[in-house]
């Protein structure tokens, strides 16, 4: 069994065992948080606005989320990049944030006519424990629009009358 158990100490000092390995090192004031059902080190929550166009660095995670407007690409163009998100610009309602997954978050999956709350989703998929703080989610001021490099919401996706589109990638 390789269970990570983990210590912090005084003047930001962590202590972290796994296995047979110890690492003893600096942490950030706010860089996690603790699961309390397990002794799991979560990323700390973060949320940060975003304009369009725009970019954010992430630094819990260390991602960059791009996002830009431009001319509806067709089906062909989109399907030909699949970890890139193409959303309607005129159903989005701002503000945008990115952030992390928070209790409460609810999205509508691509092809359902229902929202399904992100807890949901996230067992559905088998997406472990540990790695849902880390995906961050796009959301607007109605709900989750995009999981980054997952999943975009019905509400928003692409038509043929779509004129605008918001593209965002995860890099």
């Amino acid at each position: 069994c390789h269970k990570r158990i983990s210590l912090d100490l005084p003047c930001l000092v962590r202590v972290e065992k796994e296995a047979d390995t110890l690492r003893i090192g600096r942490r950030g004031p706010r860089q996690t948080r603790r699961d309390k059902r397990k002794d799991t080190l979560l990323p700390a929550d973060y949320s940060y606005p975003i304009e369009i166009p725009g970019s954010v660095h992430i630094p819990e995670i260390n991602k960059l989320i791009r996002i830009e407007l431009i001319d509806n690409p067709g089906l062909l163009a989109m399907k030909s990049a699949p970890r890139v998100a193409f959303l309607d610009n005129a159903r989005i309602v701002p503000p945008l944030i990115l952030k992390n997954a928070r209790p409460g978050d609810r999205i509508e999956p691509l092809g359902m006519a229902e929202t399904k709350k992100m807890k949901s989703y996230f067992i559905d998929r088998k997406i472990p424990r540990e790695y849902r703080g880390r995906l961050p989610l796009l959301v607007d001021s109605r709900s989750v629009i995009w999981i980054a490099d997952e999943l975009i919401s019905n509400r928003v996706k692409v038509t043929e009358q779509t004129k605008q589109v918001l593209r965002a990638e995860m890099v």
